[in-house]
């Protein structure tokens, strides 16, 4: 009986399967350099092929200046592979625009019918007509294949020692060893979140070697304090958090502000007679 996917493998799926589109789109109308944006899209593409990435991510990503990779973004709309929506926080600061891939393919199956890969009559995947060699084949090519002692015993080929495997001068900070713990730890608490599935896309983020962890740690501080503020004056906007993985893959923490200190009436108040007195 299969495991049924959560929704953060499908969020890892989608992004497989729009990566796998984008690569196989070959249109007249769409330059390399297009598609090299394209690509980097479907790579932080979600469940319902959005991505969210800043054009900063993109640069970096496709190694295109930010010119060249809003006109080619404008391109890519302009042809009707993308439509792209702004966003702004609620404090009025412009936020990464939405981008939605226009996939024409027939909308994607349910995770269990996709994944239903094995014939009903062969639950372990396994034809009776294609299991190899018949057992007498078997049996005589071993037995050919016993080492060169007359005596039919194995030679060994010697062993040695594995090798270390080679240095790589980092473009960034080395991250702590502990940083799966210290981000989930950090990380504000979603019912049913995936904690395997975000440190997949946290080791992904540190072999790729393109983000200092302090960086990563203080979006991920703001983005924590704001939520758990929020749902400390209301508990329902707990659906609101993003899951974990998908906050990793749009790299959510590139977007994240300080709070902004609001000035209660009565501080305003104390400051405004003390400038009254002074005058």
């Amino acid at each position: 009986m299969g495991v049924k996917p959560t929704p953060n493998d499908m969020d890892i799926r989608m992004s497989i399967e729009a990566l796998d589109w984008a690569f196989k789109l070959n249109r007249d109308d769409m330059t390399s350099t297009m598609k090299l944006v394209l690509l980097v899209l479907a790579d932080f593409a979600g469940d319902e092929d959005e991505a969210y990435p800043r054009q900063t991510t993109i640069s970096a990503r496709s190694m295109l200046t930010r010119e060249a990779v809003n006109k080619n973004l404008k391109k890519l709309e302009d042809i009707g592979i993308i439509e792209s929506t702004g966003r702004t926080h609620p404090t009025g600061a412009t936020r990464s625009s939405v981008y939605k891939l226009m996939i024409d393919s027939p909308r994607r199956k349910d995770a269990r019918d996709t994944d239903k890969s094995v014939n009903e009559d062969h639950p372990h995947g396994v034809n009776d007509n294609h299991r190899g060699e018949n057992d007498n084949h078997t049996r005589s090519e071993a037995g050919s294949h016993r080492g060169e002692n007359g005596d039919h015993t194995f030679n060994h080929p010697k062993e040695e020692p594995p090798k270390e495997p080679p240095t790589k001068n980092r473009r960034t900070a080395p991250w702590p060893t502990d940083f799966r713990k210290q981000f989930w730890n950090l990380y504000p608490k979603k019912p049913g979140d995936s904690r395997k599935a975000a440190w997949l896309k946290l080791e992904k983020v540190e072999r790729e070697d393109e983000v200092e962890f302090t960086d990563l740690m203080t979006g991920l501080r703001y983005y924590a304090e704001r939520m758990n503020a929020e749902i400390k004056q209301d508990p329902t906007r707990v659906k609101y958090i993003a899951a974990a993985s998908v906050w990793i893959n749009q790299a959510r923490w590139e977007t994240e502000r300080p709070p902004v200190k609001r000035t209660s009436v009565n501080e305003w108040a104390g400051v405004n007679g003390r400038r009254a007195t002074a005058i």
